[in-house]
C-alpha cells in the first residue's frame, strides 16, 4: 500500500472513532474537506491487481488463396480491356502479360 493510501486509511480509522463532524475532524488533522472526500472516494474504489502475463506462441496457418475461392482472376485495364485468367495463372506469366498489355495501350 502506498504511503498516502496508508496515511488516509489510518486517518479514516481515527475519524470513525472521533465522533466529530468532517469539518471539525479536518481542522484538527490539518487537511482540507476536499482532500477528505477525495480520499474517501479513492479508498472506496476497488483496487485492481495486475494479472500476470501469459506467454503465447503464434504459428502460421496456411490460408487458401482468395483467387481459389473465386475460380479466376479478373484484370480490368484503364482502356476497358478485361482479362479473365485461371486462379492458378503463374505470377511470372501474369507480370509479363500485364507489361505487354500496358505497352500496347501506349
Amino acid at each position: 500500500m502506498s504511503d498516502a493510501r496508508q496515511l488516509w486509511s489510518e486517518r479514516f480509522a481515527r475519524f470513525h472513532t472521533a465522533g466529530q463532524t468532517v469539518a471539525a475532524f479536518c481542522a484538527v488533522e490539518g487537511v482540507s474537506k476536499s482532500h477528505f472526500y477525495y480520499w474517501k472516494a479513492k479508498l472506496a474504489e476497488p483496487r485492481l491487481t495486475p494479472t500476470p502475463l501469459v506467454p503465447i506462441q503464434l504459428t502460421a496457418t496456411p490460408m487458401a488463396p482468395v483467387a481459389a475461392a473465386v475460380g479466376h482472376i479478373e484484370l480490368v485495364f484503364p482502356s476497358g480491356l478485361l482479362l479473365r485468367l485461371p486462379h492458378d495463372y503463374a505470377p511470372e506469366q501474369l507480370a509479363t502479360l500485364i507489361a505487354s498489355v500496358e505497352a500496347r495501350s501506349c
